[in-house]
């Protein structure tokens, strides 16, 4: 069992979501071209669609690490590992062992 019981569905919503998506028949060729209308329209393409406000910003970071396994993320490890290297080879370049290949 997970130790987040607060993820695991609702048996009771899942048969719902199933029964509703029994009923769903599909696009006609108006419906499928006033979506298409709407769409060019609206482009929803150029609009952001994820947090505006600072606040929301944070939130959704947080969201992030709870899930994450580590400390780090592995986006946050690479560029460590990154930082790291170019701090070596700048280093080694100002010093006699210039050649040295990282």
């Amino acid at each position: 069992m997970s130790s987040r019981p607060w993820m695991l569905p609702s048996p009771r919503r899942s048969e719902v979501a199933k029964e509703n998506r029994a009923k769903r028949k599909g696009l006609t060729d108006h419906g499928r071209m006033k979506l298409q209308e709407s769409a060019k329209v609206h482009k929803p393409w150029q609009h952001s669609t994820g947090p505006t406000t600072p606040m929301g910003r944070k939130q959704s970071v947080i969201n992030g690490k709870v899930r994450q396994k580590g400390e780090f993320s592995v986006r946050e490890a690479r560029a460590q590992v990154k930082a790291t290297r170019e701090l070596l080879r700048s280093l080694l370049a100002n010093t006699e062992l210039g050649g040295v290949d990282l």
